[in-house]
């Protein structure tokens, strides 16, 4: 399969054809870690870059180190200063660029569906309670091609392919995400959002309240595909935000969940 890649492209493939692009942008693709950057040549689509001397974790250090393309294209990296040749934007939002940056959070992706499957082939019964998770963790949450639809193939990588629209099954619930972020203030990106990991005393349930201002989100979930009974340390009243219902809270009480069962919800 990655053989295809070094094939003639069909005329639609203007991407691939030798043009300059006037107002382009950046593809900081290997921003990472060396080991991430070994997963990810070793899984994504330039297979011709998958060998021995582009994924040793100490020859990627040391690259990094001396500003070396890790490729060997004779390439010299060097860091720049942000000046007048970057977009307006940047210059006029220099504060929220910075080494802690927002992170894009998905539960698929190009590679991630061609490669490795469908949300539904790789998380299985766990899928929506994940795509909740990408809204509340810190970052950005990424929709997918095709995941309003319920994609459930995986779509081909190097050939024009189609995202049938029949399945519009789960198109309220991405919609409904997506005004319950830009509805509450907690789930806004902010240097100043509070996240607090609360000890469940299991690893297989994930308790994160997010807060900023006055406002506070909690999400409390089962990942995992058993029932399970939850201690935790809440009280009070909280709304529902996926349903709308209101429920007190008791410490003393402990809740009952079903496997990859979760609440989103909002402090009262």
């Amino acid at each position: 399969i990655r053989d295809m890649k070094f094939k003639n492209y069909p005329f639609w493939r203007l991407d691939k054809i030798n043009l300059q692009i006037i107002k382009g942008g950046w593809h900081f693709s290997f921003l990472q870690t060396p080991k991430d950057i070994i997963k990810k040549i070793q899984s994504y689509s330039h297979g011709e870059f998958n060998q021995s001397d582009f994924t040793d974790e100490k020859k990627i250090q040391e690259k990094i180190l001396t500003g070396k393309d890790i490729f060997n294209r004779g390439f010299e990296l060097k860091k720049i200063s942000i000046d007048q040749k970057f977009p307006e934007y940047i210059q006029r939002n220099l504060d929220i660029y910075e080494d802690n940056h927002i992170l894009l959070n998905f539960t698929s992706n190009h590679d991630e569906n061609t490669w490795a499957g469908t949300v539904f082939d790789r998380m299985g019964e766990s899928y929506l309670t994940m795509s909740v998770l990408t809204y509340v963790m810190p970052g950005i949450p990424l929709l997918y091609n095709g995941q309003e639809y319920s994609l459930n193939k995986r779509l081909e990588f190097f050939e024009k392919d189609f995202i049938p629209k029949e399945n519009k099954e789960l198109v309220e619930f991405y919609t409904s995400l997506g005004q319950i972020k830009r509805n509450n203030k907690a789930l806004h990106f902010s240097k100043d959002t509070k996240f607090n990991l609360k000890d469940t005393n299991d690893n297989n349930v994930l308790i994160i309240e997010r807060s900023l201002e006055n406002q506070t989100i909690l999400f409390i979930s089962n990942l995992s595909d058993e029932s399970k009974e939850i201690s935790h340390d809440i009280n009070g009243n909280y709304r529902n935000l996926i349903s709308g219902e209101i429920t007190n809270f008791n410490s003393i009480e402990k809740l009952n969940f079903k496997s990859w069962d979760y609440l989103l919800l909002e402090k009262l």
